[in-house]
């Protein structure tokens, strides 16, 4: 009886140590699990937060988990709907809806990148063109326009000499193109050309171009026509008044020549005029004189006629 007695508390205290340590493990699960649900708990409630959360297998509005969600979804991983976000180039993000890569907001495709409008601008038209945000398209820099075909910028200078030639310049006053000092723009008003070529052309060799007036003047010893479309010379300018046997007197004025004398508004023989019983020639009237015959011819046609009378 004693034995029995003696083994009966030693079966007791081990039941009893084993019940305590069965009591600590549960108590240590339970610890961990309080302990790591919240990490957990916090890694699923950021998925897909800015989709409408998870439903299923992917986002609410259809976008695949991301890779730090899909752990979490190991039921998931396998299956078809999750698919790794590609890898876009640099000013790009991936378009779930088409599922492309397309580039920010400012950039623009140009072969495998992306790059600014500013530079695609640049690289089509030359450095001196950008991207003008109002018109939705590239222009040309401040000082630079298009050049004739529209293919580059260029500055306004070249844009005039495109337009009238090496000799002209761009008036930033006027705003319009103009021709250099002692150039005109030709009669077709296509091309600026020298001043005396231009007064060459259009009054003959006897005129000169005064950069001062900026205007076409005859040469020295040289006058305009009556119609101001040649430079004659003086004697000519009076015999286009008052006849061919008028000349210049030094550039006072004009004279008859020696043995005329002014009737009306033309040089002509004293002697003729009383042959014909005229006193008086009235001005504005129109003498007839056969420029091919000389004075000779004349005084003996004089005499001829005295010879009836």
């Amino acid at each position: 009886m004693k034995h029995e007695t003696t083994e009966q508390p030693l079966s007791l205290c081990y039941n009893s140590g084993m019940a305590v340590k069965k009591s600590l493990l549960t108590l240590g699960l339970l610890t961990l699990c309080f302990v790591s649900l919240p990490f957990i708990a916090e890694a699923r409630s950021g998925c897909c937060s800015w989709h409408g959360g998870v439903c299923g297998c992917s986002c609410c509005d259809g976008t695949p988990l991301s890779a730090t969600c899909a752990p979490y979804y190991p039921g998931c991983n396998s299956g078809p709907s999750y698919k790794p976000t590609p890898t876009c180039p640099l000013f790009s993000s991936y378009d779930s809806s088409s599922g492309t890569c397309k580039c920010n907001y400012g950039y623009v495709k140009s072969g495998s990148s992306c790059i600014s409008q500013d530079q695609a601008c640049k690289n089509e038209y030359g450095y001196q063109s950008k991207y003008d945000s109002l018109r939705g398209g590239c222009a040309c820099s401040y000082g630079y326009t298009w050049n004739k075909l529209g293919t580059s910028c260029i500055t306004n200078d070249q844009a005039c000499q495109e337009q009238l030639g090496y000799n002209s310049t761009y008036d930033t006053l006027e705003d319009s193109c103009k021709c250099r000092s002692g150039y005109v723009l030709d009669s077709s008003f296509t091309s600026c050309t020298s001043g005396d070529s231009y007064c060459n052309s259009e009054y003959g060799f006897h005129s000169s171009f005064d950069s001062l007036t900026n205007s076409c003047t005859c040469s020295y010893g040289y006058v305009f026509n009556e119609n101001k479309t040649a430079c004659i010379s003086e004697d000519e300018s009076c015999q286009e008044k008052f006849g061919i046997h008028s000349k210049s007197s030094l550039g006072t004025g004009c004279e008859c020549e020696e043995g005329y004398e002014l009737q009306g508004n033309i040089c002509a023989l004293p002697e003729l005029q009383e042959a014909n019983g005229v006193e008086e020639m009235p001005a504005g009237s129109n003498f007839n004189v056969n420029t091919t015959a000389d004075t000779g011819f004349l005084k003996m046609l004089l005499g001829l006629l005295r010879s009836f009378f």
